[in-house]
């Protein structure tokens, strides 16, 4: 179900979002939540808030149901087992697209001499790919910056 809604959540909108909530989280290949008992029946489960926190601190993405909304991810963190910022699936989901667009981006400049022509030309598809300077359509806060640092001499 999780992976589903990623794929549903990259259909309306970046990878660095959130793939949990009522906009992004939705679980549309499943009509309830429960377990299946001893007799191999299912039963239904509806989380309350607190067992939603219990699942949540102990690193488990609680799907859920909420009313006007369906069954949802209620939460995004990775199996990481310490805190930081990429316990958090959409951060890491970043880290894993700037590194494949960069190394995309980086692969026609080996070899290439390490001289100020070189590093503007880098420097400027970097910028143009994280958006930062240009005038994106896109509105800041759904767009990430950043500035490369001036290589240091040996």
């Amino acid at each position: 179900m999780g992976l589903r809604s990623i794929a549903l959540s990259d259909q309306v909108s970046y990878p660095w979002f959130e793939p949990a909530g009522t906009r992004r989280g939705g679980v549309t290949n499943a009509s309830a939540t429960g377990y299946i008992n001893s007799e191999g029946e299912f039963v239904r489960v509806a989380l309350n808030e607190g067992q939603r926190d219990t699942l949540y601190s102990n690193n488990v993405n609680p799907i859920t149901f909420l009313n006007g909304a369906g069954l949802v991810v209620f939460g995004q963190k990775t199996r990481a087992r310490n805190a930081s910022a990429l316990d958090r699936v959409n951060v890491a989901r970043l880290t894993v697209y700037l590194r494949s667009q960069l190394k995309k981006l980086a692969k026609p400049y080996i070899f290439e001499p390490n001289d100020k022509i070189t590093r503007d030309e880098i420097k400027q598809q970097v910028e143009s790919l994280i958006g930062a300077g240009s005038s994106s359509s896109a509105e800041p806060s759904r767009t990430f910056y950043g500035r490369p640092r001036e290589p240091r001499s040996a």
